[in-house]
């Protein structure tokens, strides 16, 4: 737990950083509320989980394969898209939203893996020792935040959001995740959200459709093609 905390806490250090007078805007909501969160989680993680593993149902089973996917690898495909889409639409609001996703994904990629191998936490199936944080809660925080952060008018924002949230209960649901490694996941995706725009911001990058992006949960293959 000392390890984890620490990965954290320097996240958030490196957040605040400047380069060349153009700030970078983080909000602190999700230091002083994600980190006694994240605290906290690790006291409720048997209970989470036991409450999980004695209600499972037919339907919970369907609901939750369908919330796995959004924040599989597979999940990059949606930005790619809606940045295709609005550069086709001339729609900025959209290209630029999915750029931010598109970075933001890639930066908590980035984040997560390291984070999992030197943690080394064991999972609670056993299955592995990659345990913290969740990656598929991270991910998705990290894409569809980016779309809430932008278009964050009436119940959209709740219905993005609600994504991601349900994608981190799947992971507990499949005994794949602590509540503490979806807690975690969520802190480094909505982080990477504002490193996301920042990059976006600070570059201009014009992003290539090209590449490719393979992400397993134990290894995370990326090349994007961009130009400056």
């Amino acid at each position: 737990m000392k390890k984890i905390l620490i990965f954290i806490l320097s996240i958030f250090i490196v957040s605040y950083g400047k380069e060349q007078n153009q700030e970078f805007k983080f909000d602190k909501k999700i230091i002083y509320i994600g980190v006694p969160a994240l605290t906290l989680s690790f006291l409720l993680d048997n209970s989470v989980k036991n409450f999980t593993q004695k209600n499972k149902s037919n339907s919970l089973n369907s609901i939750t394969d369908i919330f796995n996917v959004a924040g599989s690898g597979y999940a990059i495909a949606l930005p790619i898209s809606t940045y295709a889409l609005g550069e086709y639409k001339k729609d900025e609001k959209l290209a630029k939203t999915s750029r931010v996703a598109i970075a933001s994904s890639v930066i908590a990629a980035s984040i997560v893996f390291p984070i999992k191998y030197i943690t080394h936490r064991k999972r609670p199936d056993n299955s592995d020792y990659y345990s913290f944080p969740s990656g598929h809660t991270a991910f998705a925080f990290a894409i569809f935040g980016s779309y809430a952060k932008f278009y964050n008018e009436g119940i959209t924002p709740y219905v993005l959001y609600s994504i991601p949230v349900l994608t981190g209960f799947s992971r507990i649901y499949k005994n794949k995740h602590y509540f503490s490694d979806v807690v975690g996941g969520a802190v480094i995706g909505l982080s990477s959200v504002y490193l996301g725009e920042w990059i976006e911001k600070k570059l201009s990058i014009k992003w290539g459709i090209g590449g490719y992006i393979r992400i397993s949960k134990k290894e995370a293959l990326i090349d994007l093609k961009y130009r400056f």
